[in-house]
This record gives C-alpha cells, structure tokens and sequence, in this order.
C-alpha cells in the first residue's frame, strides 16, 4: 500500500480516537459540548472514510487497518488515560488485532 494511503489511514484514526475520546469525555463530565463534538466528530469520520474508498477502491484492506489501529489505539488510551482494565481474554484480542494488522500490510 502507497504512503499516501497510510497517511490518509492515520488522519482517519485519529480524527476517530478524538471523537471517542470526546464522547467518553462526555460520559464523565456530562458536559453536552463533548457529545456534539462526538456526533460532529463521526460526521467527519464518514466523509474522510468515503474520500479515501473512493481514492482507493480496496475496501477490504482500508476498513480492515482502520479498524485493527482502532481497537489497538483505542484500548491504549483506555488503558492509559482513563484507567480502565481489560481481562486476559481481552488482552488476547488485543494481540490478535496486533497481529492482523501485521499480515494486513504484507503484499
């Protein structure tokens, strides 16, 4: 895959890791400011996702890297940031992610 597209893959998970962590946010301040930017934030998440897949027609390995550096990005912030616990179990879907995005990017 083109650096571009990795670039454009970057900028879309972390316009998403802002909205998640906006709407987390929201759960703990109850501040209404945090859930619009959250709803604004998917909004934004959707057109940048639809740009890329019509710049780059592989669906399959776009929405595959964007989830997988979700679910690792996502959980680090979780873990790092609000203190949150994950079990073994969890731990091995982590790992699993790791290790799908890994054979992902081989070509």
């Amino acid at each position: 895959m083109e650096l571009k597209y990795l670039l454009y893959i970057f900028i879309l998970v972390t316009a998403e890791l802002l909205t998640v962590s906006s709407l987390k946010y929201w759960t703990i301040t109850k501040n209404n400011i945090f859930l619009y930017l959250g709803i604004l934030g998917y909004i934004v998440v959707g057109g940048i996702f639809a740009y890329i897949l019509y710049i780059h027609s592989e669906l399959t390995i776009i929405n595959s890297l964007w989830q997988v550096l979700n679910i690792i990005l996502v959980s680090a912030i979780g873990l790092m940031i609000y203190k949150e616990k994950i079990n073994t179990w969890q731990s091995f879907g982590v790992a699993l992610a790791i290790i799908s995005s890994v054979l992902l990017s081989i070509e």
